[in-house]
């Protein structure tokens, strides 16, 4: 009689553990959707590689007018990865024989930091595609333009076989300041937090400023990537929503 109880007991237990768990898990997602529908600010930090020979550096913020269309801005950056390409020349009729365009400290690794960029662009985000207790799957469709100030300066270091050297400065204005980009993100989200992967079609060129420089009768232009009409980025998102 007494095994029959617990019998009886347990089998109790276990159907209210069957009924309580979709209970639960229907409560974490409303809970989920009532969190979706109550963030109203969206930042990011974007890492990207373009096609345009430069790794991108990206923080975006932007504010949602409703739970699918937002606007907003950023600030990016860009760093590219020169080789052997840095500009350089020879010298005539002069202490030194030779120079080379430096990145100050950074010479050495060949690097040429570019000047930052403004972005301006407005969100479309999808209902969520996919949905579970921890995790939901949206797209992030982003229109805009980025803003340049088309002003370059860069350091050129002078150097002879004694092994004197010397610093000058080369700077002008010149370049497009304007330019646009489309980019889809699919994105993770996990509660506040979220990962994704992003590709946009743009046509920024980072170069396009440092092209118009020269030193010493030798122009920048023939040193950087050739311009194209259309360049690819592929990225990788962190985002916070709140």
């Amino acid at each position: 009689m007494f095994g029959y109880h617990q019998s009886h007991i347990l089998s109790l237990f276990l159907l209210l553990v069957t009924i309580s768990s979709p209970a639960r898990e229907v409560d974490v997602k409303v809970a989920q959707r009532e969190r979706a529908a109550t963030e109203k600010e969206l930042l990011r930090f974007n890492f990207g590689y373009s096609t345009n020979e430069y790794g991108l550096m990206e923080v975006t913020w932007h504010h949602f007018l409703n739970r699918y269309v937002a606007l907003g801005g950023g600030v990016s950056c860009g760093v590219g990865f020169m080789g052997k390409n840095m500009p350089s020349g020879y010298i005539a009729d002069s202490d030194y024989d030779q120079w080379q365009m430096t990145s100050g400290e950074e010479d050495e690794w060949n690097i040429d930091a570019l000047a930052p960029k403004f972005l301006f662009s407005g969100i479309f985000k999808t209902p969520d595609l996919l949905e579970s207790w921890r995790c939901r799957i949206a797209c992030l469709v982003e229109t805009g333009a980025v803003f340049a100030i088309p002003f370059s300066r860069r350091e050129v270091l002078l150097s002879n076989e004694a092994g004197d050297t010397n610093t000058e400065y080369v700077r002008g204005w010149g370049g497009r300041s304007v330019f646009w980009q489309c980019r889809g993100t699919i994105l993770f989200s996990f509660s506040d937090w979220g990962i994704g992967l992003s590709y946009s079609l743009n046509d920024i060129d980072m170069y396009s400023s440092v092209r118009n420089l020269s030193y010493n009768g030798t122009d920048f232009y023939d040193f950087y990537p050739k311009k194209r009409a259309l360049y690819h980025t592929f990225g990788l998102t962190l985002s916070y929503s709140f």
